[in-house]
């Protein structure tokens, strides 16, 4: 069976219910280099703009409205939590969804060469080392990405197969259900999140938009 890394945050309940119950990403090792305050652009296309690259006052709007998304995340993460503990119909529910998708990955991935074992070598010597040099955990980044890449690419076959899409729908319409009757601001709750999301992704785009005049500007002289 195929190795399950760290769980990617979202703001859509359609992710929701396949991310935070199912907990398929490749993308752990950049979870890691994100508590250690490393940024890339790579890293910056998946989770917003680098405070770092930033203006001052764009900075702080950007750590407020993380520290909001961080906030709202945790109510919705424990109203669904709530939901499904009320509900053991909807528990099932997860759980054959999750035995779903975990029986497609293991179809995808079959026949890839993947070093799990190393993979997971690679996160901890990163996370555990942090006097390791720029260049080394350049290097072990570059190695896991490339299977890290063999993952994301199962898991998007994965989650447009017919079969997974159809029992995912149909779980997400109850979970959204569930999750209003144990608190009717669910729904308000994910438009806030939607909303931020969305602004975080504007500012990202502008950043890209400001490094590209400047790398132009660069060239003509």
């Amino acid at each position: 069976m195929f190795t399950r890394l760290s769980p990617v945050k979202s703001l859509s309940l359609f992710v929701l219910t396949s991310a935070l119950c199912l907990g398929l990403a490749g993308t752990g090792l950049a979870q890691d280099e994100g508590k250690q305050k490393q940024s890339s652009q790579a890293q910056e296309e998946k989770s917003g703009p680098s405070m770092g690259t930033m203006g001052s006052k764009d900075a702080q709007k950007l750590q407020k409205m993380q520290q909001e998304m961080q906030r709202l995340q945790k109510k919705l993460g424990d109203i669904r939590k709530q939901a499904l503990k009320e509900n053991e119909d909807l528990k099932k529910k997860e759980e054959d969804l999750k035995a779903l998708v975990e029986k497609k990955m293991d179809e995808n991935m079959e026949g890839k060469d993947v070093d799990k074992d190393r993979m997971d070598t690679i996160r901890n010597k990163i996370r555990d080392n942090k006097n390791m040099s720029q260049t080394k955990k350049q290097e072990l980044i570059k190695e896991y990405q490339k299977n890290a890449r063999v993952y994301q690419q199962a898991q998007k076959k994965t989650f447009q197969d017919s079969e997974v899409q159809k029992k995912r729908e149909e779980f997400k319409e109850k979970l959204t259900a569930a999750m209003n009757e144990v608190n009717p601001e669910a729904d308000k709750i994910l438009d806030k999140l939607e909303n931020i999301n969305k602004k975080m992704r504007m500012m990202q785009r502008k950043k890209m938009q400001q490094r590209k005049q400047q790398q132009k500007g660069m060239q003509v002289k």
